[in-house]
């Protein structure tokens, strides 16, 4: 009783401080990509559940990136919809915190059950939930499908612990009975289908239960070893069922296989790189990510452009870190090879897959995904790196050890404590950065300097404010560090006509269309200022193409055009 008691109060303390840490987030509204994906998104308010798992996850917006399957995701919003069918963004924030909460909880509970000690599993349970890198998935509602494939792969994996005798040395003891055992390993099942339909980095957890089983199963004294691969084979069933299915239906939704990600240069610098260069970025992205993961300062919601910058080789700083880091990573993985089993080196190893495995899928190792470097990318990894870290703080305080251990525990308590406040003020901090567009852009500004599309969201809320000059500014400062940025070059050229410079409004929209061919607007702007400038012939090219890419209200000024000037400028071509 007194042991459930401390474990209850454990979950208290972690829910607790989860709420605190994110309480600034309730009035956040909607930002970035939450617009598109929950606010306006027709499928989401239509919460029809065969549309919401036949459609990619931009579908119901026209987004250009047509390789994403997050049913699960997309259906989590439709089931918030209100009487108006529309998502109240201050529920949905508490929503996105209470889940960040149940895969912490997760964690902390998986960690007991591999053996780990109340108050270590305690700790690294609450620096899940307390960890600042986290704060881009908790407080962006679009950061749902991180939490949701986290904490599916979690709770799989819980739950697949209890589909069996659990009898491997360190782990704790116990099992379910027939039945019950059935009964987890379909609930785990289920649960790997929701994280693959959460986020494609749910595909780790069928490989994280294999891992499982090969690391925590062992055969009861007398078993012949057929019989236990064929019991363990049965129990891993349902969820390759799972994983089919889901293989199923999104083939069938996307219409290719496996379908991989198309990214942009201006998403992922390694779309540029290949060979050894693409490599070695590849392994210094992971350096930053284990910066980020030990020292989470600054913190930026965007990191496009140029803020990663391409290495050329291995042996360079950064990439030499990132290999040391993930080599280490795999030795961990691989120890209880030569350590014969033991219990402290098999919950290191399955803390470090954690890490490995779902981090493999958006690292930029093995393949390109949209994005070469988010915060959000290593929400899943991190429970890994949490636990490890929790290990880690054990073994430098010898908590097992039987001498001093009055001071050893002192010490330990106290180093956890120290890492518990600096995360939960750090946490809240950044929090407070998400309050508004404004906000949080202005700080992505200031902690990456380089990332375009930061200084151009800014400058796109200068200009509704009012402060032209300072957006200005702004949009050139964007061409400077992405010249193909083909939406500042357009606004840059607005507010020149706006300013009565025609010249260099004259230059901006023609940067627009040279990096952007089909931006209407650039092209209908340009032909007003070839018109009045009279060039009617070249107004008159401008706005066919600004109307054969949907700006319709421009034809009223070609028949303007046409009916003054004649035959010899209709006969242009």
């Amino acid at each position: 009783m007194k042991a459930r008691t401390a474990e209850l109060l454990r979950g208290l303390a972690i829910v607790g401080l989860s709420f605190l840490a994110y309480a600034p987030v309730r009035d956040a509204g909607f930002l970035q990509d939450d617009h598109p994906i929950v606010e306006i998104n027709p499928i989401v308010q239509r919460a029809d559940w065969s549309e919401i798992f036949s459609s990619d996850y931009w579908g119901g917006v026209g987004g250009s990136e047509t390789s994403l399957y997050r049913p699960v995701t997309i259906l989590s919003f439709a089931l918030e919809r209100g009487p108006d069918a529309r998502v109240d963004p201050r529920r949905s924030h508490l929503l996105n915190v209470f889940l960040s909460v149940l895969a912490s909880l997760a964690l902390m509970a998986l960690a007991r059950r591999i053996g780990v000690p109340a108050r270590t599993a305690f700790f690294a349970g609450l620096l899940f939930a307390l960890h600042p890198v986290h704060v881009s998935v908790v407080a962006g509602l679009v950061g749902r499908a991180e939490i949701l494939a986290a904490l599916f792969t979690l709770t799989a994996l819980l739950l697949q612990s209890h589909a069996g005798r659990w009898s491997a040395p360190g782990a704790r003891a116990g099992g379910a009975g027939p039945v019950g055992a059935r009964l987890a390993a379909w609930g785990a099942a289920l649960c790997v289908f929701l994280a693959l339909g959460s986020k494609e980095v749910g595909l780790a957890a069928p490989f994280l239960l294999l891992a499982l089983e090969l690391g925590f199963r062992r055969p009861l004294p007398g078993m012949p070893l057929g019989r236990f691969v064929v019991e363990r084979a049965a129990a891993l069933a349902p969820s390759a069922l799972a994983l089919t299915i889901f293989a199923v239906l999104r083939v069938r939704a996307l219409g290719v296989f496996p379908g991989l990600q198309r990214p942009r240069l201006s998403e992922n610098v390694l779309v540029g790189l290949d060979g050894w260069s693409r490599f070695s970025t590849a392994l210094a992205v992971a350096a930053r990510y284990l910066r980020l993961l030990l020292f989470p300062h600054p913190l930026s919601a965007d990191y496009s452009g140029n803020v990663i910058r391409a290495e050329t080789s291995p042996w360079a700083p950064l990439p030499f870190l990132g290999l040391a880091w993930l080599c280490l990573l795999f030795a961990l993985a691989l120890a209880p090879l030569w350590k014969r089993g033991r219990p402290p080196w098999l919950r290191a190893s399955f803390a470090s897959l954690v890490f490995l495995v779902p981090y493999l899928s958006v690292g930029n190792l093995l393949v390109l995904v949209g994005i070469g470097f988010a915060e959000r990318l290593v929400y899943l990894p991190s429970a890994g790196f949490c636990l490890l870290c929790a290990l880690a703080l054990d073994a430098v305080f010898r908590m097992d050890a039987p001498t001093r251990a009055r001071a050893r525990r002192a010490a330990w308590v106290l180093a956890a404590l120290a890492i518990v406040a600096l995360a939960l003020w750090k946490t809240r901090a950044a929090t407070l950065d998400w309050r508004s567009p404004e906000t949080l852009f202005a700080a992505a500004a200031r902690a990456a300097p380089d990332s375009p599309r930061a200084q151009f969201t800014l400058g796109k809320i200068r200009l509704d404010q009012g402060r032209t000059e300072e957006a200005l500014r702004l949009f050139q400062r964007t061409v400077e560090l992405w010249p193909q940025f083909s939406a500042a070059w357009y606004e840059r050229g607005m507010i020149e006509i706006r300013r009565g410079e025609p010249d260099l409004a004259g230059h901006s929209l023609e940067q627009a269309l040279r990096v952007n061919p089909w931006h209407a607007d650039a092209a209908a702007a340009l032909a007003e200022l070839r018109l009045a400038s009279g060039h009617p012939r070249e107004a008159l090219l401008l706005y066919r193409r600004a109307a054969r890419l949907g700006r319709a209200d421009v034809v009223p000024k070609m028949r303007e055009i046409l009916s003054r000037a004649g035959a010899s400028v209709a006969a242009s071509p």
